[in-house]
């Protein structure tokens, strides 16, 4: 049996959508800094993750019309506790000991060259492709591209750039 086609998405919307992504994760490394600024480093990401995880929670459970199972809520527990506290949290430690957020969000541009190694050499899938490569490899120079200007010249403090390659791992 086959499905449907799917319609696709006006050209529009998916740059819109794509527009408010790129600014609302572009500035989360900004904000981050300016919550330590105010209050402390790790109350600052759960009443964050708190808020988006309630809306979320009650978008999803609006659109599904389905109670939540306990398989589900264990898996989005374990989910959480890898991001909030492993990814967020340590991210917020690490500007916090005063890497500065430039580096921060360098650091954290690693993510897909350490997804793409865990998949190659951890799982074993099929060898990397070189467009695959080319694009890991063009995007996280893009990144240090555009905060190099930035991150020229800040002293970091290797502690809190350790503590922020934890994060990537999370």
């Amino acid at each position: 049996m086959s499905e449907a086609p799917q319609p696709h998405p006006r050209t529009a919307i998916v740059w819109t959508v794509l527009g408010a992504l790129y600014f609302v994760w572009g500035t989360t490394y900004l904000g981050i800094e300016k919550v330590n600024e105010t209050m402390p480093t790790l109350v600052g990401a759960a009443v964050r993750f708190l808020f988006a995880g309630t809306v979320l929670f009650a978008w999803s459970a609006r659109r599904s019309g389905e109670p939540t199972t306990g398989r589900q809520w264990r898996a989005a527990g374990i989910v959480g506790v890898f991001l909030l506290l492993g990814g967020n949290a340590l991210v917020a430690v690490s500007e916090n000991m005063g890497t500065p957020t430039s580096i921060v969000s360098l650091i954290i541009a690693l993510i897909p060259l350490w997804l793409a190694l865990f998949d190659r050499v951890i799982f074993r899938s099929a060898p990397l492709g070189w467009r695959v490569i080319v694009g890991l490899c063009g995007g996280f120079v893009g990144a240090a591209l555009l905060i190099g200007t930035n991150a020229a010249g800040h002293q970091a403090p290797l502690g809190g750039m350790l503590v922020a390659v934890t994060a990537t791992l999370c």
